[in-house]
């Protein structure tokens, strides 16, 4: 897979929610495509390319999620 230019802009707040926190950046971005994800998510290297190319095939499309893979042993989404 070849590189991408990925602009990226880190934001500190003392907000501890994470709902308000997000609004906090939300006014920052610039793009046509925001890509949201938690402190303590993982996801695959090319996650936002496939945001990016599920949302160029479903332009009527006003949100996009991934997939919750498993379930470990202390009930936690993973």
């Amino acid at each position: 897979m070849g590189r991408h230019k990925i602009e990226v802009k880190l934001l500190k707040t003392t907000n501890k929610n994470l709902a308000a926190s997000r609004n906090v950046g939300l006014p920052h971005c610039t793009g046509d495509i925001v890509a949201m994800t938690d402190d303590d998510a993982e996801v695959s290297p090319d996650w936002v390319l496939q945001m990016k190319r599920v949302h160029a095939e479903h332009p009527e499309a006003g949100s996009v999620g991934g997939a919750v893979t498993g379930i470990d042993s202390g009930h936690n989404l993973t």
